[in-house]
């Protein structure tokens, strides 16, 4: 019984932990043109960095640095991790249709 409450408790964290990992997002963000549009924004990392647009402000995915750092040891989960998903678009620049004019 004890184990499976152990388990229970384990399952319990790791869902909870993976609910802040990075995640893409649609926004809407304007063209060249200076017409809306709706974009799906992916997270980036230290590998990827010219998925980044310069129309969205990102943040750091806490739970990508938690499970980095839980798991360093397998040394691939921390350089994917944090490589090519490290920082989540959160949301569209104010104003980024008047800046294009």
């Amino acid at each position: 019984m004890k184990n499976l409450s152990i388990l229970m408790c384990c399952v319990l964290l790791l869902s909870v932990l993976s609910m802040g990992c990075a995640q893409e997002q649609y926004m809407t963000l304007c063209d060249d043109e200076g017409h809306a549009e709706r974009v799906l924004v992916e997270p980036y990392g230290a590998f990827d960095s010219h998925v980044k647009d310069p129309r969205v402000n990102y943040d750091i995915s806490v739970g990508n640095v938690v499970w980095s750092v839980l798991l360093f040891s397998t040394a691939v989960v921390p350089i994917v991790l944090l490589g090519w998903y490290a920082k989540k678009p959160v949301l569209a620049m104010p104003n980024n249709c008047a800046a294009q004019h």
